[in-house]
């Protein structure tokens, strides 16, 4: 990339590979080096004259420093937020809408997504990128604030309404029949389902991701093997371990036989280890640390070596090597990269290792820490299992009291824990009554169209039927050849174009709109068509002015000769 950026003659050809670079440096974490080719694009973008690029290289420097989230440092994220909303100042200065609207969708991804969470904010932006975009003609701009907003309004909780918008940036998307957009849609709705751990719905959604990434011209690799890797991910949040393996496997081998970069092909290997562990098939997870070394190597490079201390502590439990075991969960409690839910978890395993050992008092004092991890989590479910290992390690040490305590304590979270289930389960319903309720009104809406088109297929039979009976009554009355030539030119085109137009709906459905295949069959249509209209034309219009004709008289009727024509004289 370097040579190209060499090998470019003006600043304009420069500017992509200076993007390109400056992502790359940024996705691997050494941000010195992607700063000056940041600063180089504003450079250039600041000597031109051109607003719109010097908008779009500021937006491009805001996105830039998301690359790779799990290296966002907060310094890089408060850049990241001050390039947007310079975007977004001088998009307004500008009259530039549309690089307005879409920094204030990238401001409402930030405050959904990172490390500093305030979603009232990310709504808030997300409303803002709306009123834009419907001031504009622009409906891919509509749709993408749409997702920012079902996004929000999901992430709080409130579903139906994120349904709603969802539903609607879909409805849209398919009017524009935009696979960008529509793709961005479903990955919106797999989310969503699995928020609500309706994990076959997210499952429909990412197959047909899958589908759109595989028919797209040319294929985008690393678009199908993140596909296979979502699957497999979300196979294994089902407990589906058979299926989550297969498309584990199915990335893994996609990437290497594509070539991917071996931090991609680490990561399906990392989720298969994980996956063999948590389904106690250690003989797999050791076979994958045998068969590829360098996946150990990858996740020391990557600092998330918690993973495999976990891995690690979860086969010496299982092989009752209590010390070794004991060993690896304090290294993975302790890991500066772990979150708080995998500090959870590897506290409660260890806290659950001193039980095993019937070291009660122990197990109290981790299962503690655990309770305290899992508050800051604000997880109902974490803090919840908190409690029932307290009250457990409580009542095998004698301790009756806090047994009691504890105890009563997991009943008030589970109690709110079913009650959360309940709303869930509620909202599942609302969601598919609407969903009901929008196929209803969509399948109104296609009988309206059907018989709009059925009126509009009658007209133009009827107008046909009766432009060639005053063709024929052209022909049985006195009229002159120039009329009839005139109107049965007319007729004939109308009748022929008409057949056209009935034949392209099945076209359509034969082809699904391929271009070659639409093109095709419409040459080999017109070659019969072109011909044939020609040969009944001129037939049906030489009989209309050679035949006898009527000459209306007062009173009566009487027959006439042929008309003369320009060729008989």
């Amino acid at each position: 990339m370097k040579k190209k950026l060499d090998l470019a003659k003006t600043q304009e050809e420069k500017l992509p590979i200076l993007d390109s670079l400056a992502r790359m440096y940024f996705k691997y974490g050494n941000d010195s080096v992607a700063k000056i080719y940041s600063a180089q694009q504003l450079s250039i973008a600041n000597n031109s004259n051109d607003i719109k690029l010097k908008a779009e290289t500021l937006f491009k420097n805001g996105d830039s420093r998301l690359e790779n989230p799990g290296r966002l440092s907060p310094q890089r994220f408060e850049e990241s937020i001050d390039f947007f909303n310079r975007t977004v100042v001088y998009a307004r200065q500008n009259n530039l809408p549309d690089y307005e609207a879409n920094a204030y969708i990238k401001l409402s991804t930030i405050y959904r997504t990172s490390f500093s969470i305030d979603i009232n904010k990310s709504i808030e932006y997300a409303n803002l990128a709306q009123n834009i975009a419907g001031l504009t003609d622009n409906d891919s701009l509509k749709i993408l604030s749409m997702i920012a907003l079902g996004s929000g309004y999901n992430y709080k909780k409130n579903r139906l309404t994120a349904f709603r918008y969802f539903s609607n940036a879909l409805h849209l998307s398919e009017k524009l029949n935009n696979d960008a957009l529509k793709k961005s849609i479903f990955n919106s709705f797999s989310e969503f389902y699995s928020s609500l751990n309706d994990y076959q719905k997210s499952i429909e959604y990412l197959l047909k991701v899958l589908d759109l990434d595989q028919q797209k011209k040319p294929v985008n690799h690393r678009d199908i093997f993140g596909d296979y890797l979502r699957l497999g991910m979300t196979y294994a949040a089902q407990h589906e371990t058979g299926l989550a393996e297969e498309y584990y496997y199915k990335s893994y081998n996609y990437g290497k036989q594509d070539k991917l970069n071996e931090n991609f092909l680490m990561t399906p290997l990392a989720r298969l280890h994980t996956l063999y562990t948590y389904a106690n098939q250690f003989d797999k997870a050791k076979a994958i640390d045998l068969a590829h070394p360098e996946l150990l190597k990858a996740i020391i490079k990557n600092k998330i070596e918690f993973i495999r201390y976990g891995n690690n502590a979860y086969y010496y439990m299982s092989t009752q090597q209590w010390d070794s075991a004991e060993y690896f969960w304090k290294k993975a409690e302790t890991h500066p990269n772990a979150s708080p839910s995998d500090v959870w978890g590897a506290l409660l395993r260890h806290g659950q290792l001193k039980m095993k050992q019937k070291k009660y008092d122990e197990s109290i004092q981790i299962f503690e820490k655990a309770k305290a991890t899992a508050i800051l989590t604000e997880n109902i479910d974490l803090i919840k299992s908190s409690y029932h290992y307290l009250d457990s390690a409580c009542f095998l040490k004698g301790d009756f009291t806090n047994a009691y305590r504890n105890r009563a304590a997991y009943d008030i979270y589970n109690d709110s824990l079913q009650q959360l289930n309940k709303e869930k389960e509620l909202s599942i319903l609302e969601i598919e009554n609407e969903n009901q309720r929008l196929v209803q009104v969509q399948k109104e809406e296609q009988e309206r169209i059907r018989r709009r088109h059925n009126l509009q297929y009658m007209g133009i039979t009827a107008c046909i039927a009766t432009v060639f009976i005053l063709l024929v009554l052209f022909g049985v009355f006195s009229s002159s050849t120039t009329v009839i030539r005139g109107f049965g030119f007319f007729a004939f085109i109308l009748f022929f174009e008409f057949i056209i137009l009935l034949s392209d709906n099945i076209i359509h459905g034969w082809t699904h709109g391929e271009p070659w295949k639409v093109l095709a069959i419409k040459i080999g249509l017109i070659a019969i068509l072109f011909p044939l209209h020609h040969y009944i034309e001129v037939k049906v219009v030489h009989h209309l002015i050679h035949r006898k004709k009527l000459q209306l008289r007062p009173g009566s009727f009487r027959k006439k000769g042929p008309v003369k024509t320009d060729t008989d004289s």
